[in-house]
């Protein structure tokens, strides 16, 4: 309980910072908010891999990672769908995507990164057999839009895994997620995580054209 206080006191004297110079420097707040995601005490408690598991990500997958920032989850992801698979990763700040593109490693060519607004996803239906989104909700202004689109880039039966960290001073609640989510069409199968750092598994139905 005193470790999750503590955690809870950290967070908020973080959030209440990155708030108040992204009030006096708009343009700073992808870098140090990427900076804060990729701390050694998220790794810790939060890492990528609890992502990932509710993912259940498989070789040969094509996932869709919208806003892969500095790649916290793209490495992982990319490693688990091997070189018959591959990860798009789309994010509307190029900078993100060059230093994603950077600190990626792999031996094979399964990551292709574009630059597009989650909103206005330009991929074909059904193209994805999962999508990853970490932190990236309070960064698009139609979420509504977001989520119709994932539901139609997505294949019946596919899921999409939401994670918010209250690390990020756009964070979003379970609940919210949740609600974005059933409003397009998903059934909400998981949920994880407490009010610090949460997931939410999204599963567009079988037989869903849309």
């Amino acid at each position: 309980m005193t470790e999750l206080l503590t955690l809870a006191i950290l967070f908020a004297i973080w959030t209440a910072i990155i708030r108040t110079i992204r009030k006096l420097f708009p343009g700073a707040l992808p870098t140090l908010a990427n900076l804060g995601l990729r701390t050694p005490l998220r790794r810790k408690f939060f890492g990528p891999a609890s992502t990932l598991r509710a993912a259940g990500i498989q070789k040969g997958w094509n996932v869709l990672e919208i806003g892969p920032g500095w790649g916290f989850l793209t490495q992982g992801a990319a490693e688990q769908v091997g070189d018959e698979g591959q990860v798009v990763g789309i994010d509307i700040d190029t900078r993100m995507l060059r230093r994603c593109q950077e600190r990626v490693d792999i031996p094979y060519d399964s990551l292709h990164l574009t630059c597009g607004d989650g909103a206005r996803l330009p991929f074909p239906s059904h193209s994805f057999d999962s999508a990853l989104l970490v932190s990236v909700l309070g960064e698009v202004r139609d979420r509504k839009a977001l989520f119709r689109e994932l539901k139609r880039c997505l294949k019946p039966g596919a899921s999409a895994v939401v994670n918010e960290l209250a690390l990020d001073p756009d964070y979003v609640f379970p609940w919210t997620v949740a609600r974005f989510g059933e409003e397009a069409g998903f059934d909400v199968v998981e949920k994880d995580g407490n009010i610090l750092c949460h997931t939410t598994k999204l599963r567009k139905p079988d037989g869903s054209v849309a």
